[in-house]
């Protein structure tokens, strides 16, 4: 009998465990180890283990003499106990409109109960780690050049987002984009807690990561040129930074090669410029056609080899193989 009493704990076990990590998508587990969610596990598996007295020991639907049932019904009476529970404590008489909140009358006042102290609860002990991991990974991200590519990335990363999902998620970031009257780094603060709520971080973090180059707030690529200039000076910002990127990236098409090219030599012909301003053009040209991390490659490059400004780096076709 103590083998059933097990059966029909770990019943009401599963069903507010599952109930519960479906709740809290960016970090489930976590959310399950808190104290209001014991709690919640605790008195689901005290119901079912009570209806199954009840059934058994109380009510004796099948008579006083049980001891010769067989394992078919006993059985039976484990599943009767832990579903019955469930259903009965997620049942409501009837549903009332107290101001703009339908609340359940009945027993499932007693669940929703429970479900708002977990909220609660997992709120305040998530709130730091949350708020210190969309930080960190949303630093220096754009929010009018990421609300559409990330979000559409961090839901193609998943393979079983519902079309459901997918909708609400996608409405509150259309609602974000169209709020006027707030910086650009609140938004991206808050399109990162929208998506890590649905995908997770390590999801948000592994498309920001794809995607940063295209998606980098002007700030960071402002900064960026900013040390590439004071460190290695306009001159060899001008000469040799542009062969060192090529270098590094050498799957730039021959177009935007091209592109590239001819837009810096028409940059360095503009003699009216000083230059420095000249090497700061460079730069966010760099920056737009080879992307931020080969270009702050190619700045740490040269200024650790301590390249003169007169010797120029050789291309990767002047290298004899």
């Amino acid at each position: 009998m103590i083998y059933a009493y097990m059966a029909v704990g770990f019943i009401g076990f599963v069903s507010a465990f599952s109930e519960i990590v479906s709740r809290y998508r960016d970090d489930p587990w976590e959310a399950a180890s808190s104290r209001a969610a014991f709690a919640y596990i605790a008195f689901n598996v005290g119901i079912s283990l009570i209806a199954f007295y009840l059934i058994r020991e109380v009510f004796q639907y099948r008579g006083a003499d049980q001891t010769l049932d067989t394992a078919r019904q006993l059985v039976t009476d484990v599943l009767l106990a832990g579903l019955s529970a469930m259903a009965f404590f997620r049942s409501s008489i009837f549903t009332a409109r107290v101001g703009d909140k339908d609340v359940p009358v009945g027993p499932a006042a007693v669940i929703d109960v429970f479900r708002e102290i977990i909220d609660r609860d997992v709120d305040r002990v998530r709130a730091m780690p949350r708020a210190t991991a969309v930080s960190e990974i949303m630093a220096n991200v754009s929010f009018s050049r990421a609300y559409v590519p990330l979000t559409s990335t961090c839901l193609n990363l998943l393979q079983n987002v519902s079309v459901e999902e997918r909708t609400r998620v996608e409405e509150k970031v259309l609602a974000l984009s169209n709020q006027v009257g707030r910086n650009e780094e609140n938004k991206s603060l808050e399109l990162g807690l929208i998506l890590a709520g649905t995908v997770g971080f390590n999801v948000l973090k592994a498309a920001k990561d794809t995607l940063k180059d295209h998606i980098a707030s002007s700030t960071s690529r402002t900064q960026l040129v900013k040390d590439a200039v004071l460190s290695l000076g306009p001159e060899m910002v001008m000469t040799q930074l542009p062969t060192t990127c090529l270098a590094l990236d050498s799957n730039l098409p021959d177009g935007e090669q091209e592109a590239l090219a001819s837009e810096l030599e028409t940059l360095r012909d503009q003699s009216q410029d000083p230059p420095i301003i000249k090497a700061i053009h460079a730069g966010f040209l760099l920056t737009h056609y080879l992307g931020e991390e080969v270009f702050s490659s190619a700045v740490s490059l040269l200024g650790e080899l301590n390249v003169p400004p007169t010797q120029a780096l050789p291309t990767p076709d002047a290298v004899d193989p």
